[in-house]
């Protein structure tokens, strides 16, 4: 693991901050939510969310799990890596509330760096993040060989 990316994870640890938290309390959150990820899967990515459907994905980075529960929503089975471990009590609780916990096929404590998978994927997400990491490039070949 870099530096850097310890670093942040260390300042979020120590702080428990979780540096995306999405709202979830109420059915109109959870509309909101998925009508967002519904134009980004669709509108701007071009993946038809019905395509999701049994397909295997990864999200790695996926903070306490609330964009990962619109992709389950829709059927996709999921690999999370998540290494700020304190955040995957809310991702599970996430998951519990909305009855979505069949969907999930392992939860991993590891970020980009560290994380050894074999399988390949349909889908793979790592979104917001990338751009920050100084060996972004070879990350971002780690991540298109698991697709």
């Amino acid at each position: 693991m870099n530096d850097r990316y310890s670093n942040v994870l260390k300042y979020y640890t120590e702080r428990e901050f979780n540096p995306v938290p999405i709202a979830l309390e109420n059915q109109s959150q959870w509309e909101t939510q998925i009508i967002k990820r519904v134009n980004l899967l669709q509108n701007h990515l071009g993946i038809p969310v019905h395509l999701l459907k049994d397909k295997e994905v990864l999200e790695v980075g996926c903070n306490s799990g609330e964009n990962a529960l619109v992709l389950a929503h829709f059927g996709a089975r999921l690999t999370l890596a998540e290494p700020n471990e304190q955040v995957h009590s809310r991702l599970q609780n996430n998951f519990t509330a909305f009855g979505l916990n069949h969907q999930i096929k392992e939860i991993y404590n590891y970020g980009l760096d560290d994380l050894e998978l074999d399988g390949e994927y349909d889908l793979v997400i790592a979104e917001g993040f990338l751009n920050t990491l100084p060996n972004k490039d070879k990350l971002l070949i780690k991540l298109l060989g698991l697709c």
